[in-house]
């Protein structure tokens, strides 16, 4: 099965199958139609499949809507809502279904195991099943392997496979990051690994790969996201504790990382995303011991707050009142260059504000029906700089000239010295 398997994918003689179209699934999906291969992709959203059909990207990535517009019109990227279809007629299917945390901050695995129930109603003798999803370690053995195992009566290694091979790329570049960044293999079976390794080199024969075990795949994918998380954290934690001593965290922490071989701390500010957030969770799930990255999670997810309890503080120096000002909000996205909302700290910022000031005004490049830029600067008293897109980048005169009295700078984009006339404050800055 191992070698009849390989032979397929080195020979280009094999369909691959992708379950899940979203932000991981589908630049994946694209990226290998773009290289020839033959690729199935299933997704629930009808409305999804039916844009992605039309040649245009449901969300922002680098290459993604000209790798659709060329796939779909030669049909080597066939989406469609019918999961079965693809399950049937894939020899490689790769599982990209969300798994969030739910509201008791525990892994939520309600599509995984939806996804899993599809994959069993259909045969998967000599199919292999890659994981790809975010999951605590030991998921591709225990849940997977058990529930593929119970309710189709076949055995892993001798009727299919299975592997682990978590994703790592950033959101927004996933089309040019399947090239770069190398791939953690963990078959259950080592000659698994010669496949998986296979249909990665379609991208690049120079494509690197490491062989692990399919629990140290997990935790690795795992370690990666939570070691920045918990830096970030530490960061703004210096920024509050440098706010403590009236001092810029920026200049501090530029004069820390000045020519220091042992860094560099990263700079302050808001952190969230729909990985960085939860993977904390997947990694300790089911431990009882306590850990620091519960103490990451609280100053992170803390940190809007903090910051629109020095705004209130500022806008009392000013005499504006926080519940009758007008406020305009520019980001809403979690992250720079993005149009993905999820776990969004500015979408936070906007709902803490917004539950004692129904006069906001939001603008987001990335995100449709928000208001104009001129619109949210000129209508508001008090603005905030929530999102460090590109596009907000030396708005000091047009915030200057504005009607704004107050300036909040979540990141410290902005230069104090250039505003004279609008008030300026900053997370970890001191003018």
């Amino acid at each position: 099965m191992i070698q009849e398997l390989l032979d397929k994918v080195k020979n280009n003689k094999f369909t691959l199958g992708v379950l899940g179209l979203g932000r991981v699934g589908l630049p994946f999906a694209a990226t290998f139609a773009h290289h020839g291969i033959k690729v199935l992709g299933a997704d629930i959203n009808k409305s999804h499949i039916e844009k992605i059909l039309s040649g245009k990207a449901p969300f922002k990535d680098v290459h993604l809507e000209d790798f659709i517009k060329e796939t779909v019109s030669n049909k080597n990227l066939i989406p469609t809502t019918d999961t079965s279809m693809v399950i049937k007629n894939s020899d490689i299917i790769v599982i990209t279904v969300g798994t969030p945390i739910n509201n008791s901050l525990q892994p939520d695995y309600s599509q995984l195991i939806s996804v899993l129930d599809e994959i069993a109603k259909q045969d998967i003798k000599n199919k292999l099943v890659v994981m790809r999803s975010t999951s605590s370690p030991g998921t591709l053995e225990g849940l997977v392997r058990n529930t593929l195992e119970k309710k189709t009566g076949l055995v892993e290694g001798k009727d299919f496979l299975l592997a682990a091979c978590p994703e790592r790329i950033v959101e927004g570049k996933a089309t040019i990051e399947l090239y770069e960044v190398p791939e953690m293999i963990g078959g259950i079976q080592e000659g698994t690994n010669n496949i998986v390794e296979a249909l990665f080199k379609k991208l690049d024969s120079k494509k690197e790969v490491i062989r692990v075990k399919p629990e140290e795949a997990e935790l690795a994918k795992l370690f990666t996201n939570v070691y920045r998380y918990v830096n970030f954290a530490l960061a703004n934690e210096f920024a509050m504790i440098a706010n403590e001593y009236g001092l810029d965290a920026h200049r501090v922490i530029d004069a820390a990382n000045f020519k220091y071989k042992r860094g560099p701390i990263p700079k302050p500010g808001l952190v969230g995303g729909p990985c960085l957030t939860k993977d904390g969770y997947f990694m300790s799930h089911g431990m009882t011991h306590s850990d620091f990255i519960l103490l990451a999670w609280k100053i992170n997810e803390h940190l809007p707050y903090y910051i629109v309890n020095q705004m209130k503080k500022e806008m009392a120096n000013l005499n504006l009142d926080i519940n009758k000002s007008k406020i305009g909000i520019l980001g809403l996205t979690f992250k720079s260059g993005s149009d993905n909302l999820i776990h969004s700290p500015s979408k936070k910022i906007v709902d803490i504000v917004g539950a004692f000031n129904d006069k906001i005004k939001v603008h987001d490049p990335y995100i449709p029906d928000t208001y104009a830029l001129g619109e949210t600067l000129d209508g508001s008293d008090v603005v905030i700089l929530a999102t460090n897109h590109p596009e907000f980048k030396d708005l000091e005169d047009k915030i200057e000239k504005s009607r704004c009295k107050l300036l909040v700078d979540c990141w410290g984009m902005l230069d104090p010295s250039k505003f004279e006339k609008v008030k300026y404050i900053g997370f970890g800055r001191v003018v």
